[in-house]
């Protein structure tokens, strides 16, 4: 039987309140069912016509967030945000083509407490998704890498 969470993962002597470490643990899990639940949504549900904008595209972002996040040296804490970002940037296609961008924030703040994001952590990934917005205006290190990682696509052979 689970008598409480290990003492490296715990605030109280009761082993029961988990402290930042597991936390950010728990965040990580949460992710995967994230985009397990992103990347089938946007398989499923994106219209066949857009060539560019498809789950592939999302999936070649998260990774190239990842890439770049780790030579930039981001916390754990900020490659969760973006990585997130990258993975609602384009889903307003799911919804409509214009201002997607607007449209990819709202599904955001809609399903994001679902997977117990916090208000702060759901407005800097709206602010990250805006940052894709054409033209490109990053405003920080983080924008600069989603920015980065959403056009790195463009002038490859695939």
């Amino acid at each position: 039987f689970v008598k409480g969470l290990k003492p490296r993962f715990c605030e109280d002597k009761l082993r029961l309140t988990p402290n930042q470490l597991m936390e950010k643990k728990i965040a990580l899990l949460r992710f995967d069912d994230l985009e397990e639940y992103m990347l089938d949504r946007l398989e499923t549900d994106l219209t066949n016509n857009l060539y560019y904008h498809n789950v592939k595209h999302t999936i070649d972002v998260v990774v190239h967030i990842e890439i770049l996040g780790i030579e930039e040296k981001v916390s754990e804490d900020e490659m969760l945000l973006l990585k997130t970002a990258a993975l609602f940037h384009d889903s307003g296609f799911l919804i409509g083509y214009k201002d997607h961008e607007m449209l990819s924030i709202q599904l955001a703040t809609e399903i994001l407490p679902k997977y117990s994001y916090l208000p702060d952590q759901i407005k800097i990934i709206n602010e990250l998704i805006y940052a894709t917005r054409m033209p490109h205006n990053p405003k920080n290190k983080l924008e600069q890498i989603i920015c980065d990682a959403d056009l790195d696509y463009l002038g490859r052979n695939d």
